[in-house]
């Protein structure tokens, strides 16, 4: 879990709820038991793109879904143009591009599996999610994007994750 605390309980639960929505639909669309056509769009409230950006920075360091060694790439949008492609795509309309947020598409990896998982901040604290899987279906920016994200292999990929200790039977 992933706990801020603040003088707002209210403020509180409604982030950590859009947070445990977040993780929630992670684990669903990596389960992949639907087709390669199916997407998740889901509007949240109470956070912003710059929280979940550390929040799924969390997820992949503590390594506590049911999904073992899972591997997040980011890839920040960095333009106008790009951004705007993105919000046409899951549909969100009437949102600047601010290049002070942490506006970025993030490809969410298994060993045998991968999903898109792109968050637009449509208000203060107010954020639309997309979740896809990566395949057929997948619009050719984004396999772009990712194929440049995969190629690229140098020391600022490696990151340090923690492993829970089991007891042994």
């Amino acid at each position: 879990m992933f706990r801020e605390k603040s003088d707002d309980p209210i403020a509180d639960s409604s982030k950590q709820e859009s947070l445990d929505t977040i993780r929630t639909n992670i684990i669903a669309m990596l389960a992949h038991t639907g087709s390669e056509d199916e997407y998740i769009s889901k509007d949240l409230d109470g956070v912003n793109v710059n929280k979940i950006d550390n929040y799924l920075y969390q997820l992949e360091i503590d390594q506590n879904l049911p999904v073992k060694l899972l591997l997040i790439r980011r890839a920040r949008v960095g333009d106008k143009n790009r951004f705007e492609t993105l919000c046409n795509y899951i549909d969100v309309h009437n949102v600047e591009f601010d290049p002070t947020l942490k506006n970025s598409i993030y490809f969410i990896e298994t060993s045998d599996y991968a999903i898109t998982f792109i968050p637009i901040q449509t208000g203060q604290r107010n954020v639309r999610i997309h979740l896809a899987p990566i395949g057929e279906f997948t619009p050719t920016f984004l396999k772009d994007r990712y194929k440049e994200l995969t190629e690229k292999s140098d020391i600022e990929n490696l990151k340090f994750l923690k492993f829970n200790k089991k007891d042994p039977d």
